[in-house]
């Protein structure tokens, strides 16, 4: 959640900078991480192996699942009335893909918006290629970096994973050390290079400082952040719900949660055209991790 209010903060500012559409911008933020699963980007992967094992080979990622909660699932499986900028913002919002320009495709519709999401499930590398139909879309795309990578800095100092005052030199000299310099100093540079162009783009010098902290960040926080063990348990935990829930449905068990918290609630179209793999994924994915947790000690 502090992740989303800092990508919306971001986009506003920049939006406003340059003119653009603040409303547009602040939806597309605040909805662009709603398909993460329990356990982060950890999580996705576990998700992503069962999908593509028992799911008809169909990839799992989170960007994908954000418009598939919001075309498929939320309103009890009916679906919300979001306009077509905001679902193909959220798609293609995967700020890990940094590039030092980004230039909207314009020439997108409903049935583009299909067909790009229906090549990404088949393969997850189509999701690199994705490119925003609007100006808003690739702010909010650079704003999902701006809302982490910094922030990410303050935590791991925070917890004495390293001290900050490591970082590269060019990523001290063009961003700063603290969460709000990091974070200042891109979005002042997003507006001076895109002010009144038809891209969103960063300076060469803030670009490789950007790419250079990413890297600074993979091998100094992320590659640590999970354990072997709770690696292990992570995944172990997912995998053993899914064949729970997977029994359950065979079974038709209606004592089980996937019953009484998941598919009590949602419509008749969905519980019938929907497969059983799909469902345990749309159930689990939508999960927090403390609830996962406790589904996987009821249920062990």
């Amino acid at each position: 959640m502090t992740h989303v209010q800092y990508v919306s903060k971001a986009a506003r500012t920049i939006a406003r900078a340059l003119r653009l559409n603040e409303d547009l911008c602040e939806a597309i933020a605040l909805g662009h991480d709603v398909g993460h699963t329990p356990y982060g980007h950890f999580g996705e992967r576990v998700l992503n192996k069962l999908s593509k094992n028992y799911n008809d080979g169909k990839c799992f990622a989170h960007n994908l699942n954000s418009v598939r909660v919001f075309t498929l699932l939320e309103k009890k499986g009916e679906s919300t009335n979001l306009t077509l900028q905001v679902l193909d913002a959220i798609m293609c919002h995967n700020g890990e893909f940094i590039q030092e320009k980004y230039t909207p495709n314009r020439n997108k519709n409903f049935s583009t918006l299909k067909k790009e999401y229906e090549e990404c499930l088949k393969d997850e590398k189509n999701i690199k290629q994705l490119v925003p139909m609007t100006l808003e879309g690739c702010v909010v795309r650079i704003s999902d970096i701006i809302g982490y990578i910094g922030k990410d800095i303050d935590d791991a100092n925070r917890l004495g994973v390293f001290n900050k005052e490591l970082l590269p030199e060019n990523v001290k000299k063009y961003l700063g050390t603290e969460n709000t310099q990091i974070m200042n100093s891109i979005i002042i540079d997003v507006i001076r290079n895109s002010y009144n162009k038809p891209y969103i783009s960063m300076s060469k010098e803030v670009y490789d400082a950007v790419v250079e902290l990413k890297k600074f960040n993979y091998d100094n926080i992320y590659e640590d952040a999970i354990t072997p063990e709770d690696s292990q348990r992570y995944t172990s935990t997912i995998e053993t719900l899914y064949g729970i829930y997977s029994r359950a449905l065979e079974l038709n068990d209606y004592d089980n949660d996937i019953y009484k918290v998941f598919l009590h609630s949602m419509s008749d179209e969905y519980k019938k055209n929907t497969t059983d793999s799909q469902k345990i994924i749309d159930y689990i994915s939508g999960m927090t991790d403390n609830f996962l947790q406790r589904q996987y000690e009821k249920y062990k």
